[in-house]
Order: structure tokens, then sequence, then C-alpha cells
């Protein structure tokens, strides 16, 4: 049976508010890179609270780099770069070396993760060798098909290991709608070091500039100063998340 943490009875409800125990271990499901970097700042608090962190990137991320940025064509190409961008701004965070790691989940043709028997086994292995207590992911209502996809496989394990992990959703770009159950509240300084964070990704940086005429660093952080403001919350910003299995 999963274990439970002191959660608010009112939601939504402040991380700041939840007294979480610092043995309690974290893993981040990033389908692409830069999945983790876009809830940097609650991953900031399990870290200075002491829970130890992992970081498992599920695909490539190749789809999303431009032809000839950095002279890169090939897939191999693109996902080199972004694996250097991912390892970079997590050397920045202060991640151990050890708790990155790239899986290359095997991918459809449009770079999205296939939702086969493979890389379920992969995700599963890797989830038993560090046995989170908590899971972040995005939320699976979203129009991303990688987003969807890797919700859907998680979604089964937890009901396989009879929900033994709460999974932590949270608000991206491209999530549709969610229930909003806990935030992490930020100020400018802190949307500062966010945005140092997410320019690490100069491959979804210049992409974003180009085709929305914004830098990734606006729009994630966008999304956050949206969702303070749908809340009325003193603070400028906040991630957002949706609990299940708890």
């Amino acid at each position: 049976m999963p274990f439970k943490l002191p959660f608010p009875d009112k939601k939504p409800f402040s991380f700041y508010n939840v007294k979480i125990p610092h043995t309690l271990r974290a893993m981040v499901l990033a389908p692409h890179p830069d999945d983790f970097d876009a809830i940097c700042v609650t991953m900031k608090m399990l870290k200075e609270n002491g829970n130890p962190i992992s970081v498992m990137v599920l695909t490539s991320g190749a789809s999303g780099v431009e032809d000839g940025y950095k002279d890169a064509d090939s897939k191999k190409e693109k996902a080199q770069l972004r694996e250097k961008e991912q390892t970079q701004s997590c050397n920045f965070f202060g991640l151990p070396a050890r708790r990155l790691q790239f899986y290359n989940l095997t991918e459809d043709e449009n770079g999205h993760p296939i939702e086969n028997e493979e890389n379920r086994e992969k995700i599963h292995d890797a989830m038993q060798e560090f046995a989170p207590d908590m899971v972040f992911l995005p939320h699976g209502n979203d129009t991303n098909d990688g987003h969807r996809r890797i919700f859907s496989i998680v979604k089964k394990l937890s009901e396989m290991e009879n929900n033994r992990f709460i999974m932590f959703l949270n608000k991206d770009a491209k999530t549709v709608s969610m229930r909003l159950d806990v935030f992490t509240p930020y100020n400018e300084e802190k949307a500062v070091w966010k945005a140092r964070m997410l320019k690490f990704h100069d491959s979804q940086q210049q992409r974003n500039l180009h085709v929305r005429n914004r830098g990734f660093d606006e729009r994630v952080i966008g999304v956050d100063r949206d969702t303070a403001a749908g809340l009325g919350i003193l603070l400028p910003y906040a991630e957002a998340f949706e609990i299940e299995g708890c």
C-alpha cells in the first residue's frame, strides 16, 4: 500500500505546507530532455530538504531540434546535442551525475516513445532500481504524444505496484486541463534562476524564438505566471501539480 503524506484537507495547497520526510525518494520521469527543468523550483525545494532525486530522460528529443542547428542534421547528432544540454543544466542544478540517466526508449517516426512491452520494461526496471516514493512527470491530458504515452505507461505500472508511489503530474505549456492539487510558489529571484536552467536547452530556446517569437524560458515561466495569477497568491509564479495514487 502507498505511504501517506500529511496533505492539507483543503486543495489546492502549497508544497511548503507539507512536511515531507527527507528520506523519501523522488524520481523525475522526463519524456524529453528539459521536462525536468520545467519543475526545477520544486526539485530544488526537495533537494534542499535532503530528498534523493533521480532524473530519467526517456527519449532523445532529437525531433525537437531544427535541421542545421549547430550543424546537426542526423538524429544521432541532434540527440547528442540535447543530451549535452540536459547534462549541463543538471550540473548547474547540482544533481549528482549518477542520478541522471538517458534511456532512449524506442520511438515512432515522429520521435515519440512507443507504448510497448520493451519500453514498459525499461521504465519498470529503472523504477525498481531507484525505488521512488514520489514520481514526477507531465500530466497525461496533454497535446504532446510523448507526455500522454509516458503517463499511460507509468499509470499502468502504478496500478501493478498497488499504487506504491505517489504521482505528481505537472502542468506544462501543452497541458489541456488538470486538477490543481498542489503548487510550488516562487519569487522573481527564483524565476531568474529557473530561466538560467531553461536556457541551457539552447536548441529549444532558438526553436521557440523562430517558431513562437518568444524564448523557451519565457514560455515555461509564462505558464507558472498564469498559474500564480489564477491562484491569486502573493508570489508571482507557481509550478502546479495534480496528485494521483494517494
